[in-house]
């Protein structure tokens, strides 16, 4: 009797710990969105690939490649969090009754996390894109410009070449006569 009394009390207070931590961790959870995404979807939502602004001087290509390393580094802390949190979750539900549909939660939350995971992905490839296209217009610009004194260069060295075969073309002529 003192066994059966033991092992039913050894397994109460697991489960009353276990079931606190989850509603504790819900309501966490549940809190977090409704104050994180609506700030979240403005931020995404104003910058997305499509309304980002073309760069236009090298102090916005550096902002926009700050801000494209601060997404980076954002993204890979996040994932790292989500992807310890579901594997936390998923031990923790593997010492519940309910094993399947702690898991299904736990599946769900874990999406959800890399679904605005890659909301932000998405806004740092957008800018890490307009970056390659003020850098890939600058150097068409520099090459141009390289290719336009290379040819003012050309043109005055043949125009001084043709000078030069003129000149000695007039002097074997004077010498012919």
């Amino acid at each position: 009797m003192y066994i059966d009394r033991y092992f039913k009390e050894a397994i109460v207070l697991p489960r009353i710990f276990l079931l606190s931590f989850c509603i504790a961790c819900a309501s966490a959870f549940a809190a977090e969105p409704e104050t994180a995404a609506p700030e979240a979807k403005a931020a995404t939502s104003a910058t997305s690939s499509s309304e980002i602004a073309p760069i236009q001087t090298a102090e916005a290509r550096s902002q926009y490649a700050e801000r494209v390393t601060a997404l980076n580094t954002e993204v890979a802390q996040r994932r790292a969090t989500a992807e310890r949190i579901y594997s936390d979750a998923k031990i923790e539900c593997w010492k519940k009754f309910l094993v399947s549909s702690c898991l299904e939660d736990a599946r769900q939350v874990n999406r959800r996390e890399i679904i605005e995971i890659q909301k932000l992905e998405r806004e740092s490839r957008g800018l890490e894109r307009e970056v390659k296209r003020y850098d890939a217009a600058q150097h068409a610009a520099q090459l141009a410009a390289e290719n336009a004194r290379k040819d003012a260069e050309n043109e005055a060295k043949a125009a001084e070449y043709r000078a030069k075969q003129e000149a000695a073309e007039a002097k074997r002529a004077s010498k012919k006569k």
